[in-house]
């Protein structure tokens, strides 16, 4: 993770939201940063899966669709 934000079992989820935005703008693939924030402890996010994975990264980072289109 980057040095000037530290992820952990404490770190808010805005606080993971814009480490996993650097990681993603230095080029890292979405199965490094998953394996980085489980690996740190971040909280994974809601759903079935109790851990971080490419998918619910994608999910996280990809906006939601407008209606319509």
């Amino acid at each position: 993770m980057a040095a000037d934000t530290p992820t952990s079992a404490d770190a808010t989820p805005a606080d993971i939201v814009r480490e996993i935005t650097a990681l993603v703008e230095a080029g890292h693939t979405l199965e490094e940063i998953a394996d980085t924030l489980n690996e740190n402890g971040a909280p994974p996010p809601a759903g079935p899966d109790p851990s971080w994975t490419p998918a619910s990264l994608r999910q996280k980072l990809t906006p939601p669709a407008e209606p319509g289109t």
